[in-house]
């Protein structure tokens, strides 16, 4: 079931064009037309023709000058900016203000194109937010190409407009099958024996064979443009690129080689072609016809290509493991039954291994590995071959890198997981809707699901697209750090859930293991639920953030992390959390629900219901509406009855020339702050060395309650919050002009975020 958002009146950008419209498109009238499939029963025949999806570039505002739109009747936040000495206008950073950084770190050339205009205009960045939510949504409507579209979407964020189409020609004999497999090994250098290829097939049927068909056509294509796309490194530097993730763990680092910083930078990647054919590959899938063939039974195949293992299971309780599969897989296929997963699935295996692709129709399935327990496992995941290790202050993480469930790696892994039933999948790294230098997904379409995985997964992006879509139902995410939608330099990661059901997403907040300096020892660095992280680095090498987002539709979700979640960013990075509606529990320390550091952008939107934040943990510092050191941080609560703990320096507070911003609509809430600076506050901190001229730039505090009976506590401040009142909280003195804040709490009226 697919929960409707009330949040978004903004028109939802259609990307999958009628017939009539591809028609009239003459580059590419012969390649798409209206879809057509036959039934399930149908003998084999000529392919359908398939339609295209087409992206364009984010339509991101065109540049940082001019205003916000200003809505037709001034509201509360025009009252609340008035009373800050600002305006719609004024609100954000000048030319003159970003002087005051180095060129360095302004002219940083992995900053995303639509980052500039919304950092230094940041009411755009809400109306911004809610396009790219509803082109996900609109995606899970369609149901036709959920895949393809949110590939597509991904790579738009990234500057990229690639077209995706599913047409493919697979062979129309008697069998398609054989044919489809002959062709693949025969194109790509290898032997094929046909006759081995015909006694293993005979026992498919027909329709079956026909759908495969179709999908190794469309992984042949697929694998011949990513070699296409990595052609200009050599051998070395392929190796070298595999080895990306390694800039998120604690055992990698980035090597000092220009031309792997060029491929990373896609000059010698061509990163636009790799998401183009992921997302033509995704919609091949999507119109094969696949779906109608699930609890097919009494067969199985296999073939050896020089892509890797192609297997095809029935619908009996299968065990993939090594002996079944004992190579990379390029295609595996398994039409039904409660299935156990032993080996990597859907992830690409090393630098030669482009393309991996698996499906599942129908089952309870469970996605693991071989465990082999590690003494320091404790209660975290059994370790496999790989062990735990600990480096300085890090605790015992693990030592695997061995990508599954979803992980492209210098190519596309694409794992498809069908039939709406509760499905458990489990990995240690760099899985569930991984990619890096390529593009990873993980798709289920509905049941009760558990994922967990330690570092780098559940959509995660590294200089690539990291996807982990999720049709609905009572879903539990577990991570330590790295993932449920977060987007590294170049990347884009994304986990979105399109059903109304409980969700919990959790990122462990005690068990200290992944090095938190805000709270060594008391935390972990979390990244997750919708975080954008950049490089930050001395001697030369800054590189700015990704873009990480979680959007669930609704539900009465629960959310956990330590430092840096929940709609947060960090140097450049992009980070969003968007809760439709739903009583939820939102938990976090440090960093979080709308928070950022270091030119970065943090939005968390929460649609309505009764919420309570922080009821659980503890909140440390610097949390829920808050930006630092010339970052913004957005918290919009849209309605319920809402209950706020938070710490000092929070709830639309703007500290180091930051901006902070808490809007909440409606309910009777309360906001329970341990101390100043707090609800809100323009603070320019002991950072800001007085007479200098950081001090002659901006720092901006905004906090609007709309409609209610609220109440308000903070601890040992003179500053008179009250139901119906406004007051401002500057914090230096003598005062500086450049600090602006303002709280306003009105009976009623409205904000509007054009």
């Amino acid at each position: 079931m697919v929960a409707s958002r009330a949040h978004s009146p903004i028109p939802t950008p259609v990307r999958v064009l009628s017939p009539l419209s591809l028609l009239s498109l003459s580059l590419l009238s012969s390649a798409c037309s209206s879809p057509s499939s036959p039934p399930p029963d149908a003998p084999p025949s000529s392919p359908p023709d398939a339609r295209c999806l087409f992206s364009s570039p984010d339509a991101a505002p065109p540049s940082t000058s001019g205003c916000p739109e200003l809505p037709a009747t001034p509201d509360r936040l025009d009252e609340a900016l008035a009373l800050a000495g600002l305006d719609r206008c004024s609100l954000g950073y000048t030319p003159t203000d970003l002087a005051i950084l180095p060129a360095s770190i302004l002219a940083d050339a992995d900053r995303l194109p639509f980052f500039d205009a919304l950092w230094t205009r940041p009411l755009r960045a809400v109306p911004w937010a809610r396009r790219l939510i509803a082109e996900i949504d609109a995606a899970f409507a369609d149901g036709a190409s959920p895949v393809s579209a949110a590939i597509l979407a991904a790579a738009a964020r990234l500057g990229h407009s690639p077209v995706a189409c599913g047409a493919v020609a697979p062979p129309t004999g008697p069998t398609p099958l054989v044919d489809a497999v002959f062709a693949l090994i025969s194109s790509n250098g290898g032997l094929p024996d046909r006759v081995a290829l015909e006694a293993d097939a005979a026992d498919v049927p027909p329709a079956l064979q026909l759908a495969l068909a179709r999908v190794i056509a469309g992984v042949a294509d697929a694998a011949t443009a990513r070699d296409v796309a990595i052609q200009s490194l050599d051998s070395l530097h392929r190796v070298v690129a595999f080895a990306t993730p390694g800039w998120i763990s604690p055992l990698g680092g980035p090597p000092r080689d220009d031309r792997y910083l060029a491929a990373l930078r896609g000059e010698a990647v061509d990163l636009p072609a790799l998401y183009g054919a992921a997302a033509s590959l995704a919609l091949v899938v999507e119109e094969s016809g696949l779906a109608a063939q699930a609890g097919a039974s009494g067969f199985s195949f296999r073939a050896e290509t020089p892509l890797g293992l192609i297997l095809i299971g029935d619908a009996a309780d299968d065990t993939w493991d090594a002996v079944r599969a004992p190579g990379p897989i390029a295609l595996l296929v398994d039409t039904g039954g409660d299935d156990h997963y032993l080996v990597p699935v859907a992830a690409t295996a090393g630098p030669e291994h482009g393309v991996a692709l698996a499906i599942d129709l129908d089952g309870a399935d469970r996605y693991g590995y071989v465990e082999v327990p590690d003494a320091d496992d404790g209660a975290r995941l059994p370790s496999d071959d790989y062990g735990r290790a600990s480096a300085g202050p890090y605790g015992p993480f693990t030592r695997s890198g061995v990508p599954r469930q979803g992980s492209g790696i210098l190519g596309i892994g694409l794992l498809t997981d069908l039939g709406g039933d509760s499905d458990h999948y489990r990995s240690l790294a760099y899985s569930q809707g991984f990619g890096a230098l390529g593009v990873g997904v993980l798709f289920d379409d509905g049941g009760d699901d558990r994922y967990e995985v330690e570092i780098g997964g559940q959509g995660a992006g590294v200089f690539g697209i990291g996807l982990l879509l999720d049709g609905g139902g009572a879903d539990e995410h577990r991570i330590y750090t790295m993932g449920q939608g977060f987007g590294y330099v170049r990347g884009v990661g994304l986990l979105a859930d399109a059903g109304d059901a409980r969700d919990i997403y959790f990122a462990e907040p005690d068990d200290s293991v992944y090095y938190s300096p805000q709270l060594p020892g008391n935390g972990n660095s979390s990244f997750v639920q919708g975080a954008g992280f950049g490089r930050r680095d001395e001697a030369g090498g800054h590189m700015s953030g990704g873009l990480g987002l979680l959007t669930d539709a609704g539900g009465d979700d629960s959310y956990t992390a330590s430092v840096f979640g929940q709609g947060t960013g960090y140097w450049f990075g992009t980070g969003i959390l968007a809760d439709a509606a739903g009583n939820d529990t939102v938990d976090g320390k440090w960093y979080v629900q709308g928070s950022a550091a270091h030119f970065a952008l943090a939005l968390h939107l929460d649609d309505g219901g009764d919420d309570v934040y922080n009821g659980v943990v503890t909140p440390a510092a610097t949390s829920i509406g808050v930006g630092h050191d010339l970052s913004i941080g957005i918290h919009l609560d849209g309605g319920g009855n809402d209950r706020y703990r938070a710490p000092g320096l929070s709830l639309g507070a703007g500290n180091v020339n930051g901006v902070g911003l808490l809007i909440n609509l409606g309910g009777d809430d309360e906001y329970h702050a341990a101390g100043e600076p707090s609800l809100p506050a323009g603070n320019h901190s002991g950072e800001i060395p007085p007479g200098t001229v950081r001090e002659q730039r901006p720092t901006v505090g905004l906090f609007i309650d709309v409609g209610g009976a609220d109440r308000y506590d903070v601890p040992g401040s003179t500053v008179v919050r009250a139901d119906g009142a406004s007051w401002t909280n500057n914090r230096r003195t003598p005062a500086v002009p450049t600090e602006h804040s303002a709280g306003l709490d009105a009976p009623d009226g409205t904000v509007v975020l054009p």
